[in-house]
């Protein structure tokens, strides 16, 4: 891996840690990742989504990113240094352009590259995905003519609460989807509407992709019913797949289970967890942990007051990221200036490497001293889980 890349990637996922709770990742098939892959995701989060992607991934995708956004100069140089590939929309013009686009596309794969597009074409706050457009299949099928074998991977990117710091998120992977049958042409308008229709039906099984946000809630609320366990412990990626798969049963199975839900009450079990994992050793960080807190506070406070600004979510969460990078990345610089200024740069620069490093210890003490005065607020109701059950066996009846 380039220097640069690992850079990148590193960066992403210390911020990511920062910002997010925990970054779950469910994938059923990682034999993809060494080959040229094309990866489809869901567009829910704005910048969120590609640097979340960035963080998890074992190499730099280059993303394809909407050709307007290189109009401010800082974002046009960040994306330069990400590698992204401008994209021209028909809504915001002409797409001549795009042809430059595609034989980017062809080259990276063709060097054994992973791409990264976002086929809605556009970010939202809505609770279903939006039509995927026609770009992904036309990459798909333009690689395979000119002989490379990609793999178009779906990917579904989920948000506990996108605006929200030290929220949950989750990334879903499917299954490649198999190209045999396709014409390898992207000039085959029925080859390349086939497969879009494919790319979409499969996007949605792992992404989020609900009727309304209070169906997202209830599904999502009777999958953490359903998965409870002794020490109260629900994996959100876990939670989330559940859900998709309660609101893909057949009826009426799946009102069942939005309607005891929606009769259930979230309740506190009144007893706090058992077992934290890793609580021994986080009290022996403490220490650390307080240094990494004093050198980090005010890079999270500002990233945290992102979310009281008066904003679209889908907007917030991408301030929030952008913000995060800024602050974090520019308080780690300053320490080590003022460190180098008192001592010189033989312990400024330690300074500048160690600050991440302190402040993962302090978010990684914090959260297991929060888990073990935590306390259960999901309790198993029989009805809720009966429900879940009887929807599962109905759904697997009917495939």
């Amino acid at each position: 891996m380039a220097p640069l890349d690992r850079f990148l990637q590193n960066l992403a996922r210390i911020v990511a840690r920062m910002l997010y709770r925990s970054v779950e990742v469910h994938d059923p098939d990682p034999s993809w990742a060494t080959r040229p892959a094309l990866l489809v995701a869901n567009h829910f989060a704005g910048f969120a989504d590609p640097a979340l992607l960035l963080g998890i991934l074992g190499k730099r995708p280059r993303f394809l990113a909407k050709a307007t956004l290189w109009r401010s100069r800082p974002v046009g140089r960040l994306l330069d240094l990400g590698g992204a590939i401008p994209v021209h929309r028909a809504v915001d013009g002409s797409t001549a352009g795009n042809v430059d686009a595609f034989a980017a596309c062809y080259e990276a794969l063709a060097r054994g590259e992973h791409v990264a597009i976002f086929p809605e074409g556009t970010t939202h706050d809505e609770a279903a995905m939006r039509r995927v457009k026609t770009g992904a299949a036309r990459i798909a099928l333009g690689a395979r003519a000119v002989g490379v074998d990609v793999a178009v991977v779906p990917v579904g990117l989920h948000y506990e609460a996108k605006a929200r710091i030290r929220s949950r998120a989750a990334v879903v992977f499917g299954h490649p989807i198999d190209l045999e049958g396709f014409d390898p042409d992207p000039r085959d308008r029925e080859a390349v509407h086939r497969l879009t229709a494919r790319i979409d039906e499969r996007l949605r099984l792992v992404a989020s992709d609900f009727p309304s946000w209070e169906d997202a809630a209830r599904f999502g609320f009777a999958a953490a019913v359903a998965l409870e366990t002794e020490t109260g412990d629900v994996r959100y990626v876990d939670e989330e797949r559940l859900a998709g798969m309660l609101h893909r049963a057949p009826e009426p199975h799946r009102r069942q289970v939005l309607e005891v839900a929606a009769a259930a009450r979230r309740v506190p079990a009144g007893r706090p967890r058992r077992r934290v994992p890793g609580l021994g050793t986080a009290l022996l960080l403490v220490p650390f942990a307080v240094v990494g807190v004093a050198v980090n506070l005010l890079p999270y406070l500002v990233t945290r007051a992102v979310g009281l600004v008066k904003a679209a979510p889908v907007t917030l969460a991408t301030v929030k990221v952008l913000v995060g990078l800024v602050a974090f990345v520019a308080t780690w610089t300053v320490w080590a200036f003022l460190v180098a200024g008192r001592y010189g740069w033989r312990l400024g620069l330690p300074t500048l490497l160690l600050a991440p490093f302190y402040g993962l210890v302090a978010v990684w003490v914090v959260d297991r001293l929060a888990a073990a005065v935590a306390r259960r607020s999901v309790p198993r109701d029989p009805a809720v889980v009966g429900a879940v059950t009887d929807a599962l066996v109905a759904r697997g009846r009917t495939r």
